[in-house]
């Protein structure tokens, strides 16, 4: 690990020859898979870390709504990630890094959840979304539900995708990369956040 906690410390890690645990991974044999929805511009750092293929919004071939800042559903990212990577028998094993953004600011409108089989291209989610409600960040009381609402889609995205869809020779890290904005979790903030490890199998836990 490398505490990273400035813009110069930051700029000097992506001109060093460091290396990551995705190149740990590579070096293993394993296929490496950065998913990237809200990326929507040349990201020259993601050659850094060192993934095989990398994701962004535009190679995930989304055809329906964005949700304010997020560009797709997780739901659709999930299902496309799987489809492209791990459907298929014949494979190296995956190590795939994600980052789901359903629950971003502002948390509304949210998708709802669809059969897994009808997400396709995306294009369901101009009808299956939840009605715009209330962005103001001044109301507190509004913000802090929009939050409960947008953790809980993703909670249950993330509970259908690991029964349903993914084997079970499965490891998934799921991992919060920091806390909501003080209107929601109060002040003041620290740099906790919530971890958590998931398999079917005891012997990978």
């Amino acid at each position: 690990g490398l505490w990273v906690d400035n813009q110069r410390r930051y700029e000097s890690l992506f001109i060093s020859d460091r290396k990551t645990l995705i190149h740990d991974f590579s070096r293993g044999g394993w296929r490496t898979v950065g998913v990237m929805p809200q990326i929507a511009f040349e990201w020259p750092e993601g050659k850094y870390f060192g993934y095989e293929k990398v994701y962004s919004a535009s190679d995930l071939g989304y055809a329906g709504p964005r949700f304010d800042y997020v560009t797709m559903p997780d739901q659709y990212t999930l299902s496309t990630f799987h489809q492209r990577e791990l459907a298929s028998r014949e494979r190296a094993p995956v190590m795939a890094e994600i980052a789901l953004v359903s629950s971003h600011l502002p948390w509304t409108p949210l998708p709802k959840i669809v059969a897994w089989e009808e997400v396709k291209n995306g294009e369901i989610f101009f009808k299956a979304k939840h009605p715009l409600g209330s962005t103001n960040l001044a109301n507190s009381n509004h913000m802090r539900t929009n939050y409960v609402q947008a953790i809980s889609y993703e909670l249950e995205v993330l509970k259908s995708f690991i029964t349903k869809v993914l084997r079970e020779n499965t490891l998934m890290i799921i991992l919060g990369d920091h806390q909501p904005v003080p209107v929601v979790s109060g002040t003041p903030l620290s740099y906790d956040v919530p971890v958590h490890i998931i398999s079917s199998d005891p012997k990978l836990l």
